[in-house]
């Protein structure tokens, strides 16, 4: 999953579990939120990984579109902090 994605569904996601919180929903009941969140901030790992380990033939033809995805993915992990942060 692409990192503008990945962190779009984190968002959603975390937007859900805020909400359900604010009400008093028990955790239980929101598993499926929280468990897209996770995966989602899952997926911003591995596009981490991705970014700092470019394949050659990837830093070859893509070479600024590297540091575009890089930059992305660094955004991305800023905001899936805060997120945890304020759950």
């Amino acid at each position: 999953m692409d990192p503008a994605t990945a962190i779009a569904t984190a968002t959603a996601a975390f937007s859900i579990i805020k909400k359900g919180i604010s009400i008093g929903k028990d955790i239980e009941s929101m598993s499926k939120d929280v468990g897209r969140w996770m995966g989602a901030l899952s997926d911003l790992d591995q596009a981490e990984k991705e970014a700092k380990n470019p394949t050659l033939l990837k830093k070859i033809v893509a070479a600024k579109s590297i540091e575009e995805e890089a930059m992305q993915v660094f955004m991305a992990k800023k905001k899936a902090q805060q997120q945890r942060e304020e759950l």
